[in-house]
């Protein structure tokens, strides 16, 4: 096939790519790493469209050479080339992500089939075989999956966050977390966790002197990367705490500001409420609490202009 219907291909793939993962995201939180919004579509983005052009394409040209050989079994031999090829990729990347390889294949060789069948006439009972074919392999890919999260749970080897939020007594609205931040305290440590105390903190927004409040912490260790297994707390003035439900709160985005002379700050938002708790709040956070903390870096972000 000629290279635009191969660049087809690889545009398709990286599209359904992203799609699959997002969905995958959004039905399992528990194995999201904190990557989140813009900034995951973005990384699924690039390394699967980067995947599919100078890996996809050229495998896809090999797949179209050796399964011409072997006409009678085409389409066996063209989907284990595909798949095969990006289960090797686990030479050059980490085995936690071969399934994301394995994923943008399978889409490849599934757009470049329908680009093949303008051109041939296919049987029902050839249609049916190689169906039935795609979908072991899906399955697969997803037994792969969880096996792989699952012996990685069972070894204890699996990265995880293991961060508890300490936040003033009724607080209700955005958090904004701050890392690699020099000026912070020293890290506090409980039970093997580590320990975030939030403060109430306001920012003028107005010339006439109109206030933002929200939370605010600081902390000198790097943004945490893994399984999210943190835990909320509110804290009360005489030290005593209370478990924040995990319904009433929301993990918003992460990105880098420059601030207060520090150079680029890494930071992760969060909101919290305990009027507004439920499935809602914890998959889409408030309205209000989103425009509340943009303003907020926004603010903070032009006071070294």
């Amino acid at each position: 096939m000629r290279i635009k219907s191969k660049l087809i291909s690889a545009l398709f793939s990286t599209s359904l790519t992203c799609v699959y993962w997002l969905i995958e995201g959004f039905l399992n939180t528990n194995a999201l790493f904190v990557i989140t919004g813009s900034l995951f579509i973005m990384f699924v983005i690039l390394f699967a469209g980067i995947g599919n052009v100078i890996y996809g394409i050229p495998v896809s040209y090999l797949s179209d050479w050796l399964s011409s050989k072997v006409p009678s079994f085409r389409f066996i031999t063209a989907a284990s080339i595909h798949v095969s090829l990006a289960f090797a990729t686990i030479i050059v990347i980490d085995e936690e992500y071969v399934h994301f390889a394995i994923v943008a294949s399978i889409f490849f060789f599934i757009v470049e089939e329908l680009q093949h069948m303008k051109q041939r006439t296919i049987q029902l009972k050839s249609m049916i075989m190689n169906t039935m074919i795609i979908l072991t392999v899906v399955i697969g890919v997803l037994f792969y999956d969880s096996y792989v999260l699952i012996e990685k749970k069972a070894n204890g080897d699996e990265a995880k966050t293991n961060i508890t939020h300490l936040i003033p007594e009724g607080y209700e609205g955005p958090i904004l977390l701050l890392y690699n931040f020099d000026g912070s305290s020293t890290v506090k440590e409980e039970s093997n966790r580590r320990v975030i105390t939030v403060y109430i903190e306001e920012v003028v927004y107005t010339y006439v002197g109109d206030k933002l409040q929200y939370g605010e912490a600081k902390t000198s260790f790097a943004m945490p990367n893994g399984l999210i297994e943190d835990t909320y707390f509110y804290q009360y003035d005489d030290g005593e705490r209370t478990v924040i439900n995990e319904d009433c709160i929301y993990r918003g985005n992460t990105g880098s500001v420059h601030l207060y002379g520090e150079g680029e700050v890494n930071y992760e938002t969060i909101q919290v409420t305990n009027s507004g708790c439920g499935l809602d709040f914890k998959r889409n956070g408030s309205y209000h609490y989103h425009e509340r903390i943009d303003q907020v870096l926004n603010e903070l972000g032009n006071r070294n202009k």
